[in-house]
C-alpha cells in the first residue's frame, strides 16, 4: 500500500520535477528586470529630449534619473523659475507618474 501512494505522487509531479520550477522562475526575472531597465533608460531619454527642446532652459547641467515612471531632476539652474519648467516638462513626457525636483539654484550656471 505505501508503495502504491509513493508511485501515485511521483507520477502527478510535474514533467522536470521541482528543480527546473526555480531556473525557470529565474530566468523569468531575469527578462523582466531587462525589460524594466530598457523601459527606464527609454522614459529617460524622452525626458531628456523634451528638456532639451524647451525654451527659455538651460537642460545642460541636467541629470534625469528614471525607474519605473519616476523620474528624478538633479544639477543646476539659474533660478527657480528654470527649475520648476523643467518639472513641468518632466511631468508632461507620457510614461511618468511622479517628478522628483531634486535641482539646485545656482546663478551662475547660466
Amino acid at each position: 500500500m505505501m508503495v502504491m501512494i509513493a508511485l501515485s505522487a511521483a507520477a502527478q509531479e510535474p514533467q522536470g520535477g521541482a528543480a527546473s520550477t526555480p531556473a525557470s522562475a529565474s530566468a523569468s526575472s531575469s527578462e523582466s528586470r531587462k525589460v524594466t531597465k530598457a523601459a527606464d533608460r527609454r522614459l529617460r531619454k524622452q525626458v531628456a529630449g523634451a528638456l532639451a527642446r524647451t525654451k527659455r532652459l538651460d537642460s545642460s547641467r541636467l541629470l534625469i534619473f528614471a525607474r519605473s515612471g519616476v523620474v528624478t531632476l538633479s544639477g543646476e539652474v539659474a533660478d527657480a523659475e528654470q527649475a520648476a519648467l523643467a518639472a513641468s516638462v518632466a511631468q508632461r513626457v507620457p510614461g511618468v507618474s511622479e517628478v522628483r525636483n531634486r535641482l539646485r539654484i545656482n546663478p551662475q550656471a547660466r
